[in-house]
């Protein structure tokens, strides 16, 4: 018998913007552990580097690759990307793509002036190197014994021609001439400039908690960090932590110092693990409490916005990506992150406490 309230063919089919969305979370779960692995190498050495001369040492060695290792995130990401929708046909010509939309390509040809497409020139590569790869196997048609002649000269071969000319003359000056103006744009505006930058990032880490808007935030962030004195890591890394320390202290603060009682006994133990999760750098104990509540997102948002706004006026700036316990000492002004992370997270927690309904007496 067939049941009256069961999903249409079409309900089931993914929209076409969970199917972008997904490749793009797909290809940013590889590019992570390339992010985390420099950055563990590169924090290790600079730790090792406060305590002793690490020159021409292998911890000197350790920082370099660890710089490396973090350049090629974006290729990584491209080719992840286009592996998604295609499988392994399109790994290789999308890690060329990738390789192309960053410093790496820069510094083989010693281009002057390149400014790269980054991040969005990474997604573009990406799809286009994807969907051309499934394009060419769906539609070159070649009797069985010429198959192996297909997948290894021809597809690779029209791949190849076409991603670099789409990346020479499309993508790069598009996303690059874009990133230039980005640039020029916050950098020209000095403090202020860097303010405004700061409260987009941290905005944007907060808004979803590891979700899409977050790991496109972050991935921005990474491709700017060290172009100039405006662009560093330090809104991003504040911003991963601040709502659920944010929860924790709200879980502390309920129903005291005259502050609204608002969490039940389970949801006090999930704050206190919350808090347990920001310390270690982890964003998304506090996703709970969103889905129950989604207006809490503005209030996360604004907590991890005044948190990087107080840092940059007590001079704090961070560039490694490496949030809470294993950045922090890495600050320039540990106290002041320190105070930072604070001042963020008890915003986030009144108004949590705020917000929230308020528990039946």
């Amino acid at each position: 018998m067939t049941c009256l309230f069961a999903p249409s063919e079409d309900e089931l089919q993914p929209s076409a913007y969970q199917i972008f969305i997904g490749h793009i979370m797909a290809a940013i779960s590889y590019m992570l552990p390339v992010v985390v692995m420099g950055g563990l190498m590169m924090a290790t050495a600079k730790i090792t580097g406060q305590f002793i001369n690490i020159d021409h040492s292998p911890f000197s060695v350790l920082d370099k690759v660890g710089f490396m290792t973090i350049k090629f995130m974006y290729p990584v990401f491209a080719m992840y990307l286009a592996f998604s929708i295609a499988g392994k046909p399109a790994l290789i010509p999308g890690l060329i793509g990738g390789i192309m939309s960053d410093e790496v390509y820069k510094r083989f040809f010693d281009i002057e002036g390149f400014m790269p497409s980054g991040f969005f020139g990474a997604i573009g590569i990406g799809f286009f190197v994807g969907y051309l790869v499934r394009w060419l196997n769906d539609s070159i048609h070649v009797r069985q014994q010429l198959t192996t002649i297909k997948t290894m000269l021809v597809v690779p071969l029209i791949t190849g021609i076409t991603l670099v000319m789409v990346m020479e003359y499309l993508i790069n000056p598009i996303f690059g001439s874009l990133n230039q103006l980005m640039v020029l744009f916050f950098t020209s505006a000095g403090d202020t400039g860097r303010g405004f930058y700061s409260a987009m990032i941290a905005a944007g880490t907060a808004f979803d908690l590891g979700g899409p808007v977050n790991k496109a935030a972050g991935s921005v962030a990474l491709g700017l960090n060290g172009m100039s004195e405006t662009f560093d890591l330090t809104a991003r890394e504040l911003s991963i932590v601040i709502p659920s320390i944010g929860v924790g202290f709200a879980a502390f603060l309920n129903g005291r110092f005259g502050l609204p009682d608002v969490f039940s006994r389970e949801e006090k133990t999930v704050g206190s693990t919350s808090l347990l999760l920001g310390v270690i750098g982890i964003s998304e104990g506090a996703i709970p409490f969103i889905l129950k509540n989604p207006r809490l997102i503005p209030v996360f948002m604004t907590g991890a916005v005044a948190g990087a706004l107080v840092a940059i006026a007590l001079g704090v700036k961070q560039t490694l990506p490496l949030p809470a316990i294993w950045g922090w000492p890495l600050a320039t002004n540990v106290a002041g992150y320190l105070a930072s992370v604070f001042i963020g997270a008890l915003i986030c927690a009144l108004g949590v406490l705020y917000v929230s309904p308020k528990n039946a007496s």
